[in-house]
């Protein structure tokens, strides 16, 4: 999942992207050996450009929204800057 959004992402095909980079939460979620291929980490440093922050807001709200409770106090303080930005 992880390399087509990273495919769409070198095209500047962003809420492609996005999108792809969304369906990896539960993939986060679900940890095992693969928790590191899914962090979110790895998103926000591609989407921390001001002109891609509705894009990494949107990222941001759909893992505040997962039931497994994933965000942590740095994910709401990255949220709540960009939402200020």
């Amino acid at each position: 999942m992880k390399s087509a959004g990273d495919y769409y992402f070198s095209k500047e095909m962003f809420e492609e992207a996005i999108g792809y980079y969304i369906r990896t939460i539960e993939g986060f979620a679900l940890g095992g050996k693969d928790r590191k291929e899914f962090a979110p980490n790895f998103i926000y440093k591609k989407f921390l450009n001001t002109s891609l922050q509705p894009f990494l807001i949107t990222y941001l709200e759909k893992l505040h929204e997962h039931p497994g409770h994933l965000a942590d106090v740095h994910d709401t303080t990255l949220l709540i800057s960009s939402y200020l930005n």
